[in-house]
């Protein structure tokens, strides 16, 4: 009987300790939504004037599109300043049908050909994003209020997905899966948010980014056949594409 009441206490001591402990990290946390919209990279090489014109023209959609769910919490607050940190899935996408390396698609029921065109294609992300504010007045959680925001966003990708522009048996599109893990770049977002009581809008544009160059759209077949192409020598760029986030908080707890 002493054992079971120990066992009891124990329990009912952990489950308590865990409950405090949740009930820490859902203090000043949030879930946001986010999506934004960026020109898309049309850059074609090893590709005549002519082609590259037909290509670009027959592209009618200019912008790629991206869509976030995250977690973020207020971790330090030092009067109008403060910093969160948090995690976030994301997913872009983009319809720009240019080639891509059919060397991936050996894993596939698709027959590797060179001409094949993406119809889409999509990069699951994990990120990381980082913030920095500064309210313009003072704190509240009553009260609007308006700050400006930094925000630093490293990506980790571990999916893509191209959907080609064929079809098999002119019913269904085939599909083209990689799985990895690596590093995708960071970006850099300024931007000014709006707070209403638990609400809050951010409007924030990218101002720098560190990309990896992607080997799915940029290959050395498609450079020199039995060289180095000079682009492909440096795995990562900066390359920086207009790109726009909107991002909408709710406030879990205050």
């Amino acid at each position: 009987m002493k054992y079971t009441q120990f066992f009891l206490s124990v329990v009912l001591c952990t489950i308590a300790q865990s409950k405090l402990n949740a009930q820490k990290i859902l203090n000043h946390s949030e879930i946001r939504f986010g999506t934004a919209w960026a020109v898309q990279d049309r850059r074609l090489f090893e590709t005549s004037p002519k082609l590259v014109a037909y290509i670009l023209e027959r592209e009618d959609q200019e912008y790629d599109f991206q869509y976030s769910l995250s977690w973020q919490k207020r971790w330090l607050q030092l009067g109008q300043f403060g910093l969160k940190t948090g995690i976030n899935y994301s997913v872009s996408n983009t319809k720009f049908g240019r080639t891509y390396n059919p060397i991936y698609q050996r894993d596939n029921v698709w027959p590797a050909r060179i001409d094949s065109r993406i119809g889409k294609y999509s990069k699951s992300l994990l990120q990381a994003p980082i913030d920095l504010q500064f309210y313009l007045l003072k704190i509240s959680s009553n009260k609007a209020n308006v700050y400006l925001n930094f925000g630093v966003l490293p990506s980790i990708c571990f999916n893509k997905r191209i959907r080609d522009s064929r079809k098999i048996d002119g019913e269904k599109s085939a599909v083209v899966k990689h799985r990895n893990l690596w590093f995708d770049g960071v970006e850099f977002n300024p931007g000014i948010g709006f707070k209403f009581g638990r609400f809050d809008v951010l409007v924030s544009h990218r101002l720098y980014n560190f990309t990896k160059k992607d080997g799915l759209i940029f290959y050395y077949d498609l450079f020199y056949k039995g060289f180095d192409a000079p682009f492909l020598l440096d795995r990562y760029e900066w390359f920086n594409p207009k790109k726009y986030w909107i991002t909408v908080g709710y406030q879990i707890r205050q």
